[in-house]
């Protein structure tokens, strides 16, 4: 965890897609540092995946900052994915209203076994 608890840092996985682990507990004082660390992955111009499935807690705040980096991810062409996602990140989403801003960055579901 870095000094300011919002997120592990970006991490390069490959030089064609960077990483990033979103920490337990994303609260306001979390959502500046957090705004920093998209921009930083979204300036670089390679795909960035999303893992929050530790998020325990979030506020308002971050939600906003999430669902703008997803909005201009995908404006600019970006490519962004969720690669996991906790209840809680979830609901965050969902009582504001926004629960369809995560369907544009989710992998999609897998048909059912007979369909394609």
């Amino acid at each position: 965890m870095n000094g300011w608890g919002t997120c592990m840092p970006v991490q390069e996985n490959t030089v064609e897609r960077l990483s990033l682990s979103l920490n337990a507990v994303l609260d306001l004082r979390s959502a500046g540092p957090l705004q920093d660390i998209l921009r930083q992955g979204l300036g670089r111009g390679v795909p960035l995946q999303i893992n929050a499935s530790a998020v325990t807690q979030m506020s308002t705040a971050c939600v906003q900052v999430l669902t703008a980096f997803f909005i201009e991810a995908r404006k600019t062409g970006n490519s962004l994915s969720l690669s996991g996602s906790s209840a809680s990140f979830d609901n965050a989403f969902l009582k504001l209203g926004l629960a369809h801003v995560l369907d544009s960055v989710r992998p999609p579901a897998s048909a059912p076994d007979g369909f394609p």
